[in-house]
Order: C-alpha cells, then structure tokens, then sequence
C-alpha cells in the first residue's frame, strides 16, 4: 500500500511539473511591435534574383505601405523619403519551409526565429486542414496589411 501511495505521490508531482511547464509557454510576453515606417529606401543593397540566378549589385529598393514597389540601379529620392543604408548587405525574396513542426506552445520564441533566419512562411505538419494556414512575418502589424502571394 506504500508503494502504490509512493507512486501516486510522484506521478502526481510529475503531472503537476508538467502542467506547470507547459502553461508558461503561454504566459510569455510578446515582443515589442517597431514602428511601421509607410515610405522608405533601401540603399545600396544586392538584391537576389532568384528567377535570373543573379546578384544585382548597389540597387535601390522603395518600399510603401511594407510592399516593394520599385527596384532600380539609379538613386531613388524624394522628400521626407528614410533611407536605409544596405552597404553590404543582401535582400532576398522571403524563404518558405515546406516541412516543419510546430506545436504552437511559444510562437513568440519560435516565428522570430524563423524570420530571422529568411524565413517568411511555413506549413506545419500538424496543421489541421480546417485550421487558418500559419504565416510567418516580421512584425504583428505586417499581418494587418496586404501581402503579395509567393511566387508559382
């Protein structure tokens, strides 16, 4: 009877430890959101072309409202216009990882590591097909504004 009282004791401690380390997964803060800046270039950066197998020396590439709108070898300027110095510096098309595993206990933790690795977009293998497909981006408020598909 002591034993089983023993074994009782420590699978409910186990359970409990568990429970607990689970549960603050989800009691992680979230990150600060950066400022959204609606117009800004890009300078100077190597932009990758990934359908001409190519690096593109010194472009400069405009952003507004967090999509691309233009990319050129020539300066682009206009007033009131941030510019952001890419000196030796990549820009790419964002990477998807078509395989992953996510169990979706700390998205906080996991998505910044993702996106800072070049990673935009996953598909999850324990996805459920009903479930809203999850999408990776920078920053929260990236989600709230359109985005243009991936290539086909």
């Amino acid at each position: 009877m002591i034993n089983n009282s023993k074994f009782s004791l420590i699978l409910l401690l186990t359970l409990l430890a568990a429970l607990i380390g689970v549960s603050s997964c989800s009691q992680l803060k979230r990150p600060p959101v950066p400022p959204i800046i609606p117009h800004y270039v890009i300078s100077n950066v190597n932009v990758i072309d990934v359908i001409n197998e190519r690096v593109d020396a010194a472009q400069y590439v405009e952003v507004i409202d967090g999509k691309i709108t233009n990319i050129s070898a020539i300066p682009i300027n206009a007033e009131g216009l941030e510019h952001i110095d890419g000196s030796g510096k990549y820009l790419l098309p964002g990477l998807w990882d078509n395989h992953s595993t996510l169990l979706k206990f700390s998205p906080s933790l996991d998505y910044p590591l993702y996106v800072a690795n070049g990673v935009t977009s996953i598909r999850s293998n324990l996805s459920c097909p009903n479930e809203e497909k999850a999408s990776l981006y920078a920053c929260m408020h990236v989600c709230k504004t359109k985005h243009l598909g991936n290539r086909k």
